[in-house]
């Protein structure tokens, strides 16, 4: 399995430092073995950021706070701080299809000045977020307005390179726990917490050794075609469903339901941020070339072909159209 390591993400920063041109890749695939109801499109009008970071950039992690997209931007600029933009939603048959202008949501401290670039973790609290860094194992709290200030936390004990992190949702075992995995090893930890969001003090962890790499990940509700609870996660490679174990973590083993095998990457890493719709309970992945992917089981409301203009490098949107049931 192709993840993003800690060896894959320095020399894909090397890379973009010395880039001259955007990266230009074949679009992910949605997977032969996805449940039929699947589809996938690419989102229209994802803001370039070009002219904001001449250096290169990698969309990270995404969240969701009311019609508007969060998502952190990892630069190889060797800063102290990176930035988390704001982008307005905007939906047809109820599906997201393309995003409004982008504005900075927040400038936030990532530690050092050697470059510690935002990674897949990003979690909307009253206002403002909780985030993860890529290189070291850094977890950000961001206070927004009026305050506008943030905290950063050395998460001694885990392993680096941290990529999501997210709460275990409502109705399921740990509910309310903060779940961070390192992209390294694998493992998964439960971050040992007190206070409230945007001023919690850590108090160490306790790890899980699930052999599950992940960027990124995001918990979904049992619905109709994933019955259980699940988390979807991106490693690179894939956007894959595990059902949960009894700690909230990815059940990788042999007593577990098969892993659910939703997209697959061609020739650009896919997962670097992943987030459910909440309206919709559509999935939302980003690529190593700064696309963005919905993921949807409502074929009957998905939005057809004909309604948007379609571009194969699926910056415009196109829908994948697999076996209906």
């Amino acid at each position: 399995m192709s993840i993003r390591q800690r060896t894959l993400r320095a020399a894909l920063w090397l890379a973009l430092s010395a880039a001259t041109a955007p990266l230009v890749c074949a679009s992910p695939i949605l997977d032969p073995s996805a449940p039929n109801a699947f589809v996938m499109y690419g989102i229209s009008s994802v803001p370039d950021f070009t002219g904001q970071f001449p250096t290169g950039y990698f969309l990270e992690g995404m969240a969701i706070s009311g019609e508007n997209l969060l998502v952190s931007v990892g630069t190889a600029v060797n800063s102290r701080y990176q930035t988390i933009w704001s982008m307005p939603l905007i939906r047809t048959a109820g599906h997201i299809t393309a995003f409004g202008s982008a504005s900075l949501f927040a400038s936030v401290d990532t530690g050092g000045t050697q470059g510690n670039p935002l990674s897949g973790g990003l979690v909307t609290i009253n206002g403002g977020v909780l985030y993860s860094t890529s290189t070291y194992s850094y977890f950000g709290q961001f206070l927004g307005s009026p305050t506008n200030t943030d905290t950063l936390t050395d998460i001694q004990g885990v392993a680096n390179s941290v990529g999501g992190m997210n709460y275990i949702p409502t109705g399921q075992t740990g509910a309310g726990q903060i779940k961070v995995n390192s992209t390294v090893n694998g493992s998964w930890y439960t971050l040992n917490l007190t206070g409230s969001p945007g001023t919690y003090v850590y108090q160490g962890n306790t790890a899980y050794n699930v052999n599950v790499p992940a960027l990124s990940f995001a918990y979904l509700i049992p619905d109709s075609t994933f019955t259980s609870p699940s988390v979807a996660i991106g490693n690179g490679t894939n956007i894959d469903v595990y059902t949960l174990d009894s700690a909230g973590n990815p059940c990788n083993g042999v007593t577990c339901a098969p892993v659910v095998h939703l997209a697959d990457a061609v020739d650009s890493l896919i997962g670097f941020g992943i987030v459910r719709d909440p309206v919709t309970g559509d999935i939302l992945y980003n690529t190593q070339s700064n696309q963005v992917y919905v993921l949807s089981d409502d074929i009957g409301e998905v939005p057809e072909p004909s309604t948007f203009a379609l571009a194969a490098g699926g910056i415009a949107l196109f829908v994948i159209r697999a076996r209906r049931r």
